[in-house]
């Protein structure tokens, strides 16, 4: 994977980080056949997006109950709904 520009990295990186839920500086450095400072510097702007947190050694991926509550409330609404009514249909009053 040599000669990536830097947005091809980071794109890489993140998926890497959707599909496993952590990655190694030295194991992707490895990969990109770059070096490890620019592995970090990746991974520190993607912490700065709000994409994952840094960690000694690599980065783990931010799971979506680390937002708050009010952001939560907004996310697939309609999913919820759909959930609530089915929900609602199988309970019965005593």
């Amino acid at each position: 994977m040599e000669g990536l520009l830097p947005e091809e990295r980071e794109r890489l990186i993140l998926e890497r980080l959707r599909a496993q839920g952590r990655v190694l500086a030295s194991e992707l450095a490895a990969e990109f056949q770059t070096s490890e400072h620019t592995v970090r510097r990746h991974l520190r702007e993607l912490a700065e997006q709000g994409h994952c947190k840094r960690v000694y050694g690599g980065a783990l991926l931010i799971s979506p109950s680390g937002e708050s509550a009010a952001i939560r409330l907004r996310e697939a609404v309609d999913r919820k709904a759909c959930l609530a009514a089915s929900a609602a249909s199988i309970v019965r009053p005593k």
